[in-house]
């Protein structure tokens, strides 16, 4: 897990804002505050989005799964490869996963987000078939 509040801080906020916001947040000149692998694991979720931005999922996954296992599986990290198996076509084993992380973290802005998405990836699957 990650050591400081600050750093988790840090982190959530780099992976869950919009790119333009996410330099912003990271400093004027770009650079990071936080720990190495704190920097290590927000590139690595910065590249899996660039991927699932060109429908690349499985390397964008890889990338997420990397970040991960950096942040220990923080929350923050894990959301994003659970994105990636929305996208991959693993619905149940994301909802079924997000539900026993929000017991176990409670609620926030992440699991909205996740829980959103992968209603319109269930609704876009039934209207496509």
């Amino acid at each position: 897990m990650i050591s400081t509040p600050l750093t988790a801080l840090t982190l959530t906020a780099v992976l869950f804002a919009p790119h333009g916001l996410a330099a912003e947040l990271a400093g004027t000149n770009g650079s990071f505050t936080a720990q190495p692998f704190v920097q290590d694991a927000a590139k690595l979720i910065a590249e899996g989005r660039k991927l699932l931005d060109r429908d690349q999922s499985e390397a964008a996954l890889a990338k997420f799964e990397q970040a991960d296992q950096l942040s220990g599986q923080d929350l923050s990290t894990r959301l994003w490869v659970l994105r990636a198996w929305m996208d991959l076509g693993r619905l149940n084993d994301a909802f079924n996963e997000a539900e026993a992380l929000q017991k176990e973290h409670g609620d926030s802005p992440g699991f909205d987000y996740l829980f959103g998405y992968g209603s319109f990836v269930r609704s876009r699957n039934l209207i496509q078939a």
